[in-house]
């Protein structure tokens, strides 16, 4: 951790980090990614920093041994479903790690996810909920298909019954 430079951007930043972006002119850094090379470890990569409702905090990475051509279009086209992946990678080393520990873990949404799951609850469709809270209908999927998955749910019927469980929405 002392001379990863993906752990050290990781820390404070929210969006994804490409790994070209990164300062790799330390000696350390050199060091670190000559190492991974040794063990498979491509050089082109991103990662995604994690964070969770209680502090909890990780980063999800991804990386090939692909020319730079080939891993900007394959980044471009999957950057969405490789970030989907970590946020769910995430949510269930949590919830492993709080069942093995006795925990119970609230489930979390974002404030986003939790507006689109009440007003699906109140029975409006994903175009009406595009509507109301100005986004685009494909983005309303999106927090839909997050929360569903957030919340560990089958369909979105079950992710409305569990979010009201938790209290995350309520019934009008």
């Amino acid at each position: 951790m002392r001379i990863d430079p993906i752990y050290a951007a990781s820390r404070t930043a929210f969006l994804p980090i490409d790994w070209r972006k990164l300062d790799l002119k330390s000696p350390d850094a050199h060091y670190f990614f000559s190492e991974a090379a040794r063990y498979g470890i491509g050089a082109l990569g991103m990662s995604f920093p994690m964070r969770g409702p209680d502090g909890d905090a990780g980063t999800f990475s991804f990386t090939a041994n692909v020319k730079p051509e080939q891993w900007d279009a394959f980044k471009n086209e999957n950057q969405s479903e490789i970030a989907f992946v970590g946020l769910y990678f995430h949510e269930r080393v949590i919830r492993i790690w709080s069942d093995e520990h006795g925990l119970k873990v609230r489930p979390s949404l974002t404030a986003r996810e939790r507006e689109c799951l009440q007003r699906l609850a109140e029975g409006d469709p994903p175009k009406k909920i595009a509507t109301a809270l100005k986004l685009s209908e494909a983005a309303v999927r999106l927090y839909l298909k997050r929360a569903r998955a957030r919340l560990g749910a089958v369909n979105l019927m079950q992710a409305v019954i569990i979010a009201l469980r938790a209290n995350l929405i309520t019934v009008p």
